[in-house]
């Protein structure tokens, strides 16, 4: 199986990485690919008179769509995301609303990408992490499938998340082999 990480993160050995990193060593006997959103160039949409609904693809001349290849081809997704002012990144807005040059029939957006897809989201509560939760789940609203989503706390482990240590702390490593494990069986089902 292949097994594509994505760290939406711009900090590049921050929480977000090094969680994402332990999550995908528990995919042993797998192909594993991790990728970081900060060696990638990932803009927005602009003002292109909607090219991409009426001609084939995008005219932002970017790596979005070499990110999609490499989704459709993995079998597994995993997704960390850190959690700022209650939303999630910028980065991963960029590349979700280029997606519409990308996939262009539900089918191949729900059997070839949102199925495969998983998350890890660090962020606290108090601070909106609920929120991004839910833009998280957005998608997902009317379908009949669920993702593994694994909701990191520093303030749970009694550190901040701007230090990157969430992964020294025992419980957040067995907090992730559980989330792995659970991945594991729902793609074996």
């Amino acid at each position: 199986m292949k097994i594509l990480g994505i760290s939406f993160s711009h900090r590049k050995n921050g929480n977000c990485f090094k969680t994402l990193e332990y999550s995908l060593k528990q995919f042993q006997h797998d192909e594993i690919e991790l990728i970081s959103i900060y060696d990638y160039d990932i803009n927005p949409c602009k003002d292109c008179d909607y090219h991409c609904f009426y001609e084939d693809g995008c005219v932002i001349d970017d790596d979005v769509k070499k990110l999609y290849e490499k989704c459709f081809y993995a079998d597994i997704i995993l997704l960390s995301l850190p959690t700022y002012s209650s939303h999630l990144p910028s980065s991963y807005f960029m590349w979700t609303e280029r997606q519409q040059s990308i996939i262009r029939d539900d089918v191949t957006y729900v059997k070839d990408f949102l199925k495969k897809i998983h998350f890890i989201l660090i962020g606290n509560k108090n601070a909106g992490a609920d929120m991004a939760l839910r833009e998280i789940l957005y998608p997902y609203f009317n379908q009949d499938f669920l993702p593994e989503v694994c909701l990191l706390q520093s303030q749970m482990y009694h550190q901040r998340s701007i230090d990157g240590h969430l992964i020294q702390h025992p419980n957040v490593k067995q907090k992730l082999k559980e989330y792995a494990e659970c991945i594991k069986m729902k793609v074996s089902l």
